[in-house]
């Protein structure tokens, strides 16, 4: 299935704001995520908790949902490297290939965590900071990674290893027998193991193989006709799709299938926006056309924004504390954390385009 660049963007930029969002509303929110474990008290609590007319209603909705988006750059990645990969014929020798995408992502996180080491390091030990550096702390001290957002980084490393074996037994019947039993194993754990194991597994790549490996095989096969029936049916799809995944997301035999569940979703949607400029209501299109251009924006400086949103985080959660008004200090944290992302995006790129020629 081929996900063109503006589309891919669009889904990048929607999951990146759902994500920034999260990650500072979910230390404010009385609503609380399942996102490492499926906790059924969590989930009474935001049902008890959530109403329409409630001022917190965002808050909770962006709390409790917002981690929807990590899966979808999970997804992308399998895509990714396959596109770059298989479909452009290129050979893949290991070892250059690990050192190569350990670089760049050692680049992406290493200046942003000195800066909040500056800050935070008291409160770390030093093997953790080296296992972090090293992005092995997922295998290690998993619960303890600081800032928490970046245990994404360790599995994206533990993603690029998994990626030789997949590109080295490219039968996708290999495919869907990793991804049938990590979805079992997945349905198992959020069952019946005690949740410190379960967040611990959650925090390595095994129970999120089923969103990678739905990257890789949405990459090598056609998908074509699924995704025209979607785009021409897409106005009674979405809510169909809206409504499994919110169901999923308070069902514990679903809940694992609820990453995959919200693929569709953003793909559905990501597409659709492509067509903005042909809405029938001429008052709606100017509005479809900027909220995709948005979108397409944030998903260019989406990188960034992940590495820098956690260090502005502190100061907005001081803020917050020290008596100001929430809905102040957000679109104050929102503007910092996109200009501070451009702008470490922009010499990010600077940098891999020297150290890695």
């Amino acid at each position: 299935m081929n996900i063109d660049r503006d589309t891919s963007l669009r889904m990048r930029g929607a999951a990146i704001f759902m994500i920034f969002l999260h990650n500072l509303f979910h230390m404010t929110s009385k609503a609380k995520e399942c996102e490492f474990l499926f906790v059924g008290k969590r989930v009474t609590a935001f049902l008890d908790h959530f109403t329409l007319s409630s001022p917190s209603c965002i808050e909770d909705v962006f709390s409790f949902f917002g981690w929807y988006g990590v899966p979808v750059f999970m997804f992308l990645s399998g895509y990714g490297l396959t596109c770059k990969h298989e479909l452009a014929g290129k050979k893949v020798k290991p070892i250059p290939y690990l050192c190569r995408n350990y670089v760049k992502l050692f680049l992406l996180m290493a200046p942003c965590f000195i800066a909040y080491l500056v800050i935070k390091a008291k409160t770390m030990s030093v093997p953790l900071i080296i296992t972090q550096f090293a992005m092995v702390s997922n295998l290690f001290y998993p619960l303890d990674i600081s800032p928490g957002v970046y245990w994404y980084f360790g599995l994206t490393l533990q993603f690029y290893v998994i990626y030789l074996l997949f590109y080295y037994c490219r039968k996708n019947y290999f495919v869907y027998a990793f991804m049938l039993v990590a979805l079992v194993a997945g349905v198992y754990f959020a069952m019946y193991h005690p949740d410190y194991l379960h967040a611990k597994i959650r925090h390595n790549s095994l129970l999120w193989l089923p969103v990678f490996l739905a990257g890789i095989l949405c990459a090598r096969m056609n998908g074509e006709r699924l995704m025209d029936f979607f785009e021409r049916h897409w106005i009674w799809c979405v809510p169909i799709l809206l409504a499994i995944w919110i169901y999923s997301c308070f069902n514990v035999y679903l809940w694992t299938l609820s990453p995959v569940v919200v693929l569709l979703l953003f793909l559905v949607l990501g597409k659709r926006l492509g067509h903005a400029g042909e809405c029938k209501f001429p008052l709606l299109r100017p509005i479809g056309i900027w909220f995709s251009k948005g979108l397409i924006y944030l998903g260019t400086i989406s990188a960034g924004l992940f590495v820098v949103h956690p260090f502005f985080r502190i100061f907005a959660l001081n803020a917050i504390g020290g008596g100001y008004s929430k809905w102040m200090v957000v679109p104050c944290y929102i503007l910092v954390c996109i200009i501070g992302a451009a702008i470490y995006q922009k010499v990010y790129q600077l940098v891999i385009k020297r150290v890695l020629k």
